[in-house]
């Protein structure tokens, strides 16, 4: 089933155009490194809240009680990813080093830190999961 124009525009604003490399089935490998202050991070640490005006807010959790706010529509995707043969719920996060600010949030259930991340952790996070070149496929 071949891409429709939306689908591939979703693809170049997430991934900027040429970063990611279109595969079958609808999936595609893409670089998780943009630049020193660009990355895109593969995890399972993102959560939903529900906002007092009945919005969605996700948040990446860096620490037992600290997250970034992400913003839907430009930072987080919902993919299913093919690692060893297997398919893995999981998200995509982009994120940037000058919009990379802790707040403090609720403890999370499931979601267990020893320490804080720091955006250099999630580089070299990134950085590590960029040499295997996962198939993802976008929900």
């Amino acid at each position: 089933m071949a891409l429709n124009i939306r689908q591939i525009r979703d693809r170049d604003y997430f991934f900027n155009r040429g970063r990611y490399n279109n595969k079958a089935n609808n999936c595609l490998c893409y670089d998780s490194i943009h630049s020193d202050d660009e990355i895109i991070l593969r995890t399972n640490h993102v959560v939903s809240i529900v906002n007092k005006d009945n919005t969605v807010q996700y948040l990446l959790l860096v620490a037992n009680n600290k997250a970034i706010y992400l913003d839907y529509l430009r930072q987080v995707r919902k993919v299913t990813a093919f690692i060893d043969g297997a398919a893995h719920r999981t998200w995509l996060v982009k994120l940037f080093r000058n919009r990379f600010k802790p707040y403090y949030c609720k403890k999370f259930e499931g979601h267990d830190f020893v320490c804080e991340v720091s955006f250099d952790g999630l580089y070299e996070e990134a950085r590590i999961q960029g040499l295997s070149k996962v198939k993802v496929r976008m929900n």
